[in-house]
């Protein structure tokens, strides 16, 4: 995922806007366990 990606997703798992985070993670092509890890803050 790129920079800039990443770091809107970490900010939104911050709110938890699970839709919105979900339409990111599908724009960026991004697999489900590297949204689950930057969510928990891992990434």
């Amino acid at each position: 995922m790129d920079p800039d990606a990443r770091a809107l997703f970490s900010v939104l798992a911050q709110l938890d806007l699970d839709a919105a985070r979900a339409r990111l993670a599908e724009a960026a092509g991004a697999p489900v366990e590297e949204m689950e890890a930057i969510r928990r803050g891992e990434g």
